[in-house]
């Protein structure tokens, strides 16, 4: 999938015409994930543009976020609607989104199925085999636990990309050190994640993404339904919602890289780009980055994505 994501930026290199790198993360985090999830390649990265339409409303998403949470019967109504009606009324990015729900829909309704002649082995098949008991695995759970893993998968690791690799091409220094580190491997070793893993600067590098980009902005509420909850000195009223504050520089020392499908795509897409290509950033700035809002995930200033022109890097 490196390959594919760096054959698309191939297009825009030595021409005059800008990449969106924002745009490029994202479209290969969601392939990569409905691949592990839906066992489904969504081709994003083949698409031109790098189906930007699915980004932007992905984007957008905090708007209904707000409304759902103070009109809670909005969501159900909403999730009730045809998608053939809903396409009427709808824009042509948030047609793309559209298109991704029925398509979603129908490999949930197939993973549903517990068969054995599968020539994949997907997270729902693993869902369908567990413990759970057998509520939690309708057709009807396992289209909501689809959109909350891709969702998360799309969102977080994106944003993650675009925090490291905006940093990293604007300081020359970190681009001529990783470089040098990365000159240590065998060609042609970018999607070999273990001798990656060694490598100390490109790791520290990796680990500044998620302490900058916090994946989502919000903190989902809990609420006791039908007790009171006990906090120190203070009492909680049922039905009032609680939320706590992450602290993720704590939680540093547990990560462990090799178990996470997410620091594999940081550590091979930030390898690969890094070795075959400079990025020159076009008018891009802190407004990209720098969270400024709650959109459920981080919004920035500027949602337009980091802009750059590409050129080839020839050893």
């Amino acid at each position: 999938m490196a390959d594919k994501l760096c054959s698309g930026i191939d297009l825009f290199a030595g021409s005059k015409s800008t990449v969106n790198i924002g745009t490029t993360m994202s479209a290969f985090t969601r392939d990569v994930a409905t691949q592990f999830i839906l066992g489904k390649d969504y081709r994003n990265l083949d698409t031109e543009n790098f189906n930007a339409g699915m980004t932007a409303v992905l984007q957008r998403s905090g708007a209904i976020w707000w409304v759902t949470k103070d009109i809670p019967w909005l969501g159900p109504t909403m999730k009730s609607l045809p998608l053939s009606f809903m396409e009427k009324i709808v824009d042509d990015a948030t047609k793309y989104f559209l298109s991704f729900l029925k398509v979603r829909g129908s490999i949930a309704a197939y993973a549903a199925k517990d068969r054995e002649d599968k020539n994949w082995r997907t997270i729902m098949d693993d869902i369908l085999k567990s413990s759970l008991p057998p509520d939690a695995k309708t057709f009807g759970r396992i289209s909501d636990e689809v959109g909350a893993i891709t969702g998360a998968a799309f969102k977080t690791t994106a944003h993650t990309l675009r925090q490291v690799l905006y940093h990293v091409y604007s300081n020359k220094s970190i681009i001529f050190r990783l470089r040098a580190e990365l000159s240590t491997l065998r060609e042609n070793s970018n999607n070999d994640l273990a001798p990656l893993e060694q490598l100390p600067y490109l790791t520290a590098v990796l680990m500044e993404g998620p302490r900058l980009s916090p994946g989502v902005a919000t903190r989902l509420a809990r609420i006791a339904p039908d007790r009171g909850l006990i906090y120190g000195k203070w009492r909680i009223p049922a039905g009032a919602p609680c939320v706590s504050s992450a602290h993720p520089q704590l939680c540093f020392r547990q990560l462990n890289p090799a178990d996470s499908l997410a620091w594999a795509e940081l550590y091979i897409a930030t390898a690969a780009l890094v070795r075959r290509f400079d990025f020159q950033l076009h008018e891009a700035g802190p407004k990209d980055v720098l969270c400024v809002s709650d959109q459920f995930i981080c919004g920035t200033e500027d949602t337009g994505g980091i802009k750059a022109l590409a050129r080839k890097v020839y050893n």
